[in-house]
């Protein structure tokens, strides 16, 4: 590719900026995230006092599983404590938990990254790179407490692995994200465990060694730490699966065509004709499956199939890579890697116009600041607030509640 070592081993850390810029720009989240957003500041400020967490009082639907938001907790409890030797906000510790959650994805994009640069070349990890870097929804989603976040986190570490054919290491991410976060994900990653077993990387008695441990270890850790926040026997990611496929009760929430994921996510990439021969075909398999599966549940949002993105931009970035190497062997090269460029820059530009709506998204929130901003803490008497349904859906939460008095 185009760019020096030095630009080269820069580019890596262009995600991290990104999630980082994303964070400080629309800082709220919205009710999608409210229940691990809150679980994170109840793990960090109540600590063992579950009697004050806020599921408690608004358990939700279903019940979510703690272990996303007090591994996040712990993790970025030292940036929490020491930001708090400089101002008392707590609204600062909520930038800091988002953060802490947009690098672990932004790990596992690195991990990712090194697997492709393996499989492929490292042309084209850096096109994989620029690719992710420049489209909206992957970063922007990134830093956002929901449990398709928390599961894809998992998700890369175990695709990087199997693209590796480090076997036991995916079987175990694998298990994780299936079992912790999101019970659907065992379509994306049982097809590539069983293209594994057809293409004789793996064996079916390594498969069970492995995969048994790994299901009654994550399972076991599962429900002794939700059964203890919840206060009663369960498995967390059972009941949701339950909900959402079994009683199919998702589509509540509304319900798209069958088409819909195509239509909306397979039209942002360009696909060369190398993406779908050689290296490239094992990895749009798994991708395809899962959502041409998935498409059957009629309740579609594109977190849903967001492990898929990280698939399809490597397939892309293989093509890119492909055609840029050949640029000088042709013109029709040559005009397709401009293009390849070209699509690119249109994918930062909707980013910006993308990321331009999404600033406006959060008035719960930013009224909430702006409360605090023209109301001081100083008095010691009982304020007492409403928070309406619209305002703690559009981004209030505990970690922007500033004074100590109110209620």
């Amino acid at each position: 590719i185009f760019v020096s070592n030095t630009t080269g081993r820069m580019l890596y850390v262009l995600p991290a900026i990104i999630v980082s810029v994303y964070v400080f720009l629309c800082p709220y989240t919205k009710v999608e995230e409210s229940f691990n957003i809150q679980a994170i500041h109840d793990v960090m400020y109540h600590r063992q006092n579950v009697s004050n967490y806020d599921h408690q009082s608004f358990p939700g639907v279903v019940p979510r599983t703690f272990i996303g938001p007090i591994f996040i907790a712990l993790l970025s409890a030292p940036s929490v404590y020491v930001s708090t030797f400089f101002t008392q906000s707590k609204i600062i510790s909520q930038y800091l938990v988002r953060i802490s959650l947009g690098l672990c994805v932004v790990y596992g994009l690195h991990k990712f990254t090194r697997a492709l640069k393996s499989h492929y070349d490292s042309s084209t990890s850096k096109f994989f790179v620029l690719i992710v870097s420049s489209q909206f929804h992957l970063l922007f989603y990134a830093s956002r407490p929901l449990p398709n976040i928390f599961a894809i986190c998992l998700v890369l570490l175990a695709l990087a692995s199997w693209i590796r054919n480090e076997n036991q290491s995916f079987i175990w991410y694998s298990a994780g994200a299936i079992i912790m976060f999101r019970f659907e994900l065992c379509i994306l990653l049982g097809t590539c465990l069983l293209m594994s077993l057809l293409r004789g990387k793996i064996g079916v008695k390594e498969t069970i060694l492995t995969a048994l441990p790994a299901g009654i270890v994550i399972l076991g850790l599962s429900t002794l730490v939700d059964s203890y926040a919840w206060g009663r026997w369960l498995w967390a990611e059972g009941d949701v699966m339950w909900y959402n496929v079994v009683l199919n009760k998702s589509s509540n929430w509304g319900t798209s065509p069958f088409h819909w994921y195509y239509f909306y996510k397979l039209q942002l990439f360009y696909l060369s004709k190398h993406t779908f021969i050689s290296r490239s075909f094992s990895i749009i398999i798994p991708a395809s499956i899962f959502i041409l599966i998935f498409s059957i549940l009629p309740h579609k949002e594109l977190r849903f199939i967001i492990y898929t993105f990280p698939m399809f931009d490597a397939i892309a970035a293989a093509g890119y890579s492909y055609i840029f190497t050949r640029r000088n062997r042709s013109k029709l090269y040559a005009i397709f890697s401009l293009f390849s460029m070209a699509c690119i820059i249109v994918n930062m530009l909707a980013s910006i116009v993308l990321l331009s709506a999404s600033l406006h998204n959060y008035p719960g929130g930013e009224i909430l600041q702006k409360l605090h901003d023209k109301v001081p803490c100083t008095t010691n008497q009982p304020v007492h607030v409403h928070i309406s349904n619209l305002a703690a859906q559009t981004g209030i939460s505990h970690f922007g509640e500033q004074c100590k008095y109110w209620r």
